[in-house]
């Protein structure tokens, strides 16, 4: 698709995270937490599969289990640990703790 259209389709999409995000957190966020758990909403498929994740937000636990619990959705259906998916985590992971929006990986994007 062309990158407008996934711009769009982003616009479509992401209100729904972002509520669910203000729907189970009940803690204060920095603009970056915020950001990272819609960002693993989205890339989840949303919170049902991740209350391992909410109740370390809403406890406000340490982030050494924050992330742990966090690294552990790294499985697809086939229950095979992927690179990729290991990736992403590490992404959210790094905009949550620093702010960090620019991953060193870099995506190709194909233009027509």
């Amino acid at each position: 698709i062309t990158w407008e259209a996934a711009e769009h389709l982003m616009q479509q999409k992401m209100p729904a995270y972002e509520d669910q995000v203000k729907e189970y957190v009940n803690v204060p966020l920095t603009q970056n937490e915020f950001d990272a758990l819609t960002m693993l909403a989205y890339n989840i498929g949303g919170f049902s599969k991740a209350t391992s994740i909410i109740n370390d937000i809403n406890s406000q636990c340490d982030f050494d289990k924050l992330q742990s619990d966090w690294k552990r959705f790294v499985h697809s259906k086939a229950q095979n640990v992927t690179k990729g998916l290991m990736n992403r985590r590490k992404d959210e992971l790094d905009v949550r703790k620093a702010s960090n929006y620019q991953p060193d990986r870099k995506i190709q994007i194909l233009k027509k």
